[in-house]
């Protein structure tokens, strides 16, 4: 049958253990893969026995990225080589590519340096005020719990900000020596238009004094994020991801559809997202007549087009899942009325991977959007009257979860238009900002609050946690 006639073809096509595309979807959470250009893909390692985070799996090969490739990979060699720290920063536009390209060079990375780390520091835009907030989940996977403890902000204390800020700063510079033991270390930067401003400073600092270390640092992020790629990456080199050239649109098109027209390419313009959701169409009838007219205008009515094409029940799951932001909880969008059993439709359309083994809430089963602009759009589908509901419940949930930053509770507060909680959640924001010296989020936060309520005990602690802040800075 053609399940029998599908694995002869992969036998004959292809060394070691390959799978199908339906399969690459089931195992993506559990396995490396990587795509080959008939859709299939080889299985490079299996997670049980790796503690490397789980990457995004991908439904066809790189393409038409090798210059840009080549030069991450090059300044993990230089790393190494020169015992100094290198950087590169990759901007562009959404849908472009960046998770794509990230995704292989971490991948090659430990092909050519099997010793290597590489922490991914995972922005979001809900804690792009949260103390530490990137840095502390990228070390949670390979540090012990003790030594993340010196990020978590809510457990500073009362002592000195600044003498908090110095431990831990030298604690991660330590974590950066154990590690370099073994290989290169890689600080990848996901999204840093959201990079919080503790890891962003604290990173800077690590570059600048991180000498005999073969330390590499990746900035992937939107055009946003140009001045924070500065700061981090220094004099790194710079690399504007642009449109894919035609060649390489259409090697990409033929492997998400080989049959699919070349009209699909004109349309596209060479952004791989949009090529890759038009490709997926057209199997589906939505561009089978190859006429312009019936293609979507743009990548996002593309990815719309695809959520109109799964049911109904899985469509409200992921919109509520868009209401956390781009990684969310399956317990949490539970509480939001989601259906838990349409997850299995998200994932088979690739709209969603699992994070096994790093989810932020103990015992809490995380996802995350595959691409950014999946939540964008399915966020966007929702009313504007049930919004304020969905948030007020989101930010109750996060409330009862204890690794929940106070500002992500607070915004959540703030979108569900309650401001009394917002304001007491964006005093407690300031006030945990401040004991290890952030005095960017501290004020940032203290200026909601302020803005938000007339309730003078609020205020006053906004207002304490703002000088507190203003006088370490000087």
């Amino acid at each position: 049958g053609p399940a029998i006639d599908t694995a002869s073809r992969l036998a004959r096509n292809h060394e070691g253990v390959t799978v199908d595309a339906a399969t690459a979807t089931l195992v993506g959470a559990s396995c490396e893969l990587r795509p080959n250009s008939d859709g299939s893909a080889h299985v490079t390692v299996t997670r049980a026995t790796t503690d490397a985070p789980p990457l995004a799996t991908f439904d066809a090969p790189l393409f038409g990225r090798d210059h840009e490739l080549a030069r991450l990979l090059r300044s993990a060699d230089d790393a190494v080589e020169q015992l100094q720290p290198k950087a590169v920063t990759v901007l562009g536009a959404a849908g472009i590519g960046k998770s794509r390209l990230r995704h292989e060079a971490v991948l090659r990375l430990q092909e050519r340096h099997p010793g290597a780390t590489s922490l991914v520091l995972r922005c979001e835009a809900f804690r792009r005020d949260t103390p530490f907030a990137a840095l502390r989940d990228a070390l949670a996977r390979v540090v012990d719990a003790d030594v993340t403890a010196v990020f978590d902000a809510k457990d500073a204390g009362g002592g000195d900000p600044v003498a908090a800020l110095d431990r831990t700063r030298a604690a991660l510079y330590a974590v950066f020596e154990a590690l370099s033991e073994r290989g290169p270390v890689a600080l990848v930067i996901d999204d840093a238009q959201w990079l919080d401003p503790s890891s962003q400073a604290t990173v800077r600092w690590v570059r600048e004094r991180a000498q005999d270390l073969p330390l590499v640092i990746w900035v992937f992020g939107r055009p946003e994020a140009t001045s924070a790629a500065t700061e981090l990456a220094g004099a790194g080199v710079s690399v504007d991801l642009d449109p894919l050239d035609r060649v390489s649109a259409g090697q990409l098109l033929r492997a998400v559809a080989p049959e699919a027209p070349e009209v699909i390419l004109d349309r596209a313009g060479g952004n791989p997202l949009f090529i890759e959701s038009l490709g997926r169409l057209f199997p589906l009838g939505s561009a089978a007549d190859g006429e312009p007219d019936a293609l979507p205008p743009s990548v996002e009515g593309a990815c719309l087009t695809q959520l109109d094409q799964i049911p109904v029940d899985a469509r409200e799951l992921l919109k509520r899942a868009a209401v956390f932001g781009r990684v969310w909880w399956l317990e949490g969008v539970a509480r939001l009325g989601g259906d838990v059993a349409a997850l299995p439709r998200l994932r088979s359309a690739a709209l969603v991977l699992p994070r096994p083994k790093t989810s932020r809430f103990r015992g809490g089963r995380e996802f995350v959007f595959k691409v950014g602009v999946y939540q964008e759009i399915a966020y966007a589908l929702l009313p504007e009257a049930p919004r304020g509901r969905l948030h007020a419940q989101a930010a109750q949930w996060l409330s009862e979860q204890p690794e929940a930053s106070p500002a992500e509770v607070a915004r959540h507060w703030q979108l569900a238009d309650d401001s009394a909680r917002a304001a007491d959640a964006y005093a407690l924001a300031a006030e945990t900002a401040s004991r290890v010296a952030d005095v960017t989020a501290t004020c940032a936060h203290a200026a909601r609050a302020l803005g938000l309520t007339r309730d003078p005990s609020v205020r006053w602690r906004a207002l304490v946690a703002r000088d507190d802040a203003l006088q370490i800075g000087g």
